[in-house]
């Protein structure tokens, strides 16, 4: 195995030096191939279709561009099942992974040459998502070449695991847009032309919690990758001390199953089929986030504003959420103290669970619905047309 993966790096490597002489040489001809565009948008989501961060960013966008008649291309690097194969199934596998990355350069660069057709090309974080093991940016270069309006979008503080990659990658676009104050005062330093772009969400997906009784045992629920269960554990002496007091259930839902062993806890593989039922059968959900840094203060959980569209209330670190939520909203937690009293309140005040879930929802209705950033949304992606 450890021969088929050296194999495998090298038979990467060996295609990405190509792929570079070709980028190289794609930039040279620029001149002759530029034309006037003949569509409007460009999307290149950072994953694949259905993921947390391409839904949210562009793909609950698409039939409002539909019904306003603009013509756009979405390139997804490929579908849910397939990048849970590479990742997920059974485990992570390096052989999968790098031949993914080959696939990934290749088919954004065959999008790169075609950028030259669209009024705006936006994409996320940078053309070759998930491969930090790079410092150029060849494919970010050859769009440069061809189209003259790029935006790039950050959700997430990624420069912290490779900020000479992301530093090169913002050079090479006109203007960023990003999820909350704290990504804005970062990027600023580096970048004249920001926006703030609050994440969306589409409320009709989703179905709202009802029935506010507190359930026997209590069901606490979370949701995310594998990678930051870290937050959960962490969460866990917690739930331990509660669950002397109260019997509970910890429903985690994810793409893998994690490793938690606690009697008390329920894993389940997310499933658009089941999701639903899952959360709202839920009486309290929650959102970790104990290390306060970069990676935590330079998002906008995903999984919170799901909570608050299904109205169920949540107990929340206050690093990571929607700046437009308030304590009147989340119920805020930092010590680990705090985080058992939370519990204990909404256990056992109803009111306190519905006012929460109410308010939460109607800020979701307001501020972060398909419906309400719409606009704003539009509005930079059509600002530098003329």
């Amino acid at each position: 195995m450890q021969l088929l993966q050296k194999a495998t790096y090298a038979y990467l490597l060996c295609s990405l030096f190509i792929g570079r002489i070709i980028c190289a040489f794609l930039i040279f001809i620029a001149p002759i191939f530029r034309k006037k565009p003949g569509k409007d948008f460009l999307f290149l989501p950072y994953a694949h279709k259905d993921n947390r961060g391409a839904r949210a960013i562009v793909q609950e966008y698409l039939p409002y561009f539909d019904k306003d008649g603009f013509t756009y291309d979405v390139h997804y690097i490929c579908n849910a099942d397939y990048y849970t194969w590479v990742y997920y199934t059974p485990k992570k596998s390096k052989v999968r992974e790098y031949l993914f990355y080959h696939h990934i350069f290749w088919s954004r660069l065959v999008w790169c040459f075609h950028s030259r057709n669209y009024k705006t090309v936006f994409y996320q974080r940078s053309l070759f998502p998930d491969f930090y093991d790079q410092r150029g940016t060849p494919l970010e270069k050859v769009m440069r070449a061809y189209n003259s309006n790029i935006i790039v979008d950050y959700f997430d503080a990624d420069y912290v695991d490779n900020p000479q990659l992301i530093h090169a990658v913002i050079r090479e676009c006109d203007t960023l847009t990003l999820v909350n104050d704290f990504l804005l005062n970062y990027f600023k330093n580096y970048h004249a032309n920001l926006y703030l772009n609050d994440l969306s969400i589409d409320t009709e997906r989703y179905i709202q919690k009802t029935n506010f009784d507190i359930t026997q045992p209590v069901r606490i629920f979370w949701t995310g990758n594998i990678d930051n269960l870290l937050h959960v554990y962490q969460l866990l002496p917690i739930l331990r001390r509660l669950h002397t007091k109260y019997p509970i259930r910890l429903v985690i839902v994810g793409r893998s199953k994690g490793e938690i062993l606690d009697d008390f806890v329920e894993h389940h593989l997310w499933s658009e089929e089941t999701f639903n039922d899952l959360i709202t059968s839920s009486d309290i959900a929650v959102y970790p986030a104990f290390i306060v840094s970069d990676i935590t203060l330079g998002k906008v959980a995903y999984k919170c504003l799901e909570y608050a569209t299904c109205k169920v209330p949540m107990i929340a670190s206050p690093y990571g959420l929607s700046s437009r939520f308030t304590e009147s909203d989340v119920l805020i937690a930092r010590t680990e103290e705090e985080w058992y009293n939370a519990f204990i309140e909404l256990i056992e005040n109803k009111e306190r669970r519905v006012q929460l879930a109410e308010n939460a929802y109607q800020k979701i209705l307001n501020y972060h619905d398909t419906k309400a950033t719409y606009k704003n949304f539009l509005k930079i992606l059509t600002a530098r047309w003329t």
